[in-house]
């Protein structure tokens, strides 16, 4: 009967301390966010109720990522003080196009200060939506340098059909004038102009972008090219003589030995 008494009190004591371990162990409580689906200008606001009874400081670690790999992750670490047992805000923020429409998560575990001890974990997922698109949007041009007055036919390439296009074109002189896209220009002021242009769709992102491209001398372009080929060509040229010469002279000598041989042997006969 003592035996069982005693095999009781030691069962009882063990159930004791199993319990407190789970009771008063470093965990998170709960973690929630206020809308699960959320639109343009609502609020993100992330928290948990974090239970830290022991005498240590520790850290709660958060990462925010999107579920398609799209965008930046979001991830920091707070600390949580000794004998805590509150409810934390873990991140806050107003939605806009920083973030990207669909499915988020949120990844949260409590860790000693160097990280090797995990002492509870907890995720959650939140949807993102109604936010405009990216697409993708360039100008073209059939070159990179033009002559005066020669066709320059400018055009754009788009992911999207029929963008709103506003284009502006700026001389090297600074004037500014508005410009059409697709259209074929013919300038004559010698320089580097710029053409900003932005592109927009209802439902999506406005793309901006700037392009340089420079107009050049006729003349002047064809004379340096002249000129350089055929100082190319005279180079060459005379380099071709100067290796060429030795080769005839070594020739002339030989025939006139060969020659001289020949005289000899017949003159003996």
């Amino acid at each position: 009967m003592g035996r069982y008494i005693l095999k009781t009190i030691l069962l009882v004591v063990f159930l004791i301390n199993l319990t407190g371990s789970f009771v008063f162990a470093q965990s998170i409580e709960d973690l929630g966010i206020d809308k699960e689906i959320l639109r343009d200008g609502d609020e993100l606001d992330i928290h948990a109720i974090i239970m830290n009874p022991t005498e240590e400081v520790i850290y709660l670690q958060y990462l925010i990522m999107h579920s398609g790999g799209i965008g930046p992750a979001i991830s920091d670490a707070i600390e949580i003080s000794p004998n805590t047992f509150e409810k934390i805000g873990i991140y806050k923020t107003i939605i806009n196009e920083d973030f990207r429409n669909g499915d988020y998560s949120v990844l949260i575990r409590l860790t000693d200060e160097m990280q090797n001890n995990i002492y509870d974990s907890q995720n959650l997922t939140f949807i993102v939506e109604g936010l405009p698109e990216d697409f993708q949007f360039d100008i073209i041009f059939n070159k990179k340098i033009f002559l005066k007055d020669e066709k320059i036919n400018l055009d754009y390439t788009s992911e999207v059909s029929s963008p709103e296009i506003t284009a502006t074109l700026t001389y090297p002189s600074g004037k500014s004038e508005d410009l059409e896209i697709p259209s074929t220009l013919e300038l004559d002021e010698v320089g580097t102009y710029v053409v900003d242009v932005g592109a927009s769709k209802e439902g999506y992102k406005t793309v901006q972008v700037s392009k340089q491209f420079g107009i050049i001398e006729q003349e002047a372009n064809i004379k340096g090219k002249s000129s350089v080929a055929e100082v190319s060509e005279g180079k060459d040229t005379e380099a071709k003589e100067i290796r060429l010469w030795p080769w005839i002279v070594a020739a002339i000598i030989a025939l006139a030995i060969t020659f001289f041989i020949y005289m000899k042997i017949r003159n003996n006969y």
